[in-house]
């Protein structure tokens, strides 16, 4: 659920601090950020003439360098 989802970030905000929220609210962004543009991109394609004879589905991650958790296996 979007809104307790930034319930929670606004109450830990308050509770620890800024500092410990920011790169969460930026993932959070991140996430809604995505969700547009993969709705947008749908909206565009559906709008096209060969759309109903091409099946595209295309998710779009949008990250933010140094906000999400790497994986630093080799």
């Amino acid at each position: 659920n979007e809104d307790a989802e930034r319930i929670l970030l606004l109450k830990l905000k308050e509770e620890c601090g800024f500092a410990f929220t920011q790169r969460l609210e930026v993932m959070y962004k991140d996430m809604k950020l995505s969700e547009e543009i993969t709705k947008d991109f749908r909206n565009m394609v559906s709008n096209q003439p060969m759309a109903r004879e091409t099946a595209i589905d295309m998710h779009v991650k949008v990250l933010t360098t140094g906000n999400w958790p790497n994986d630093q296996r080799e």
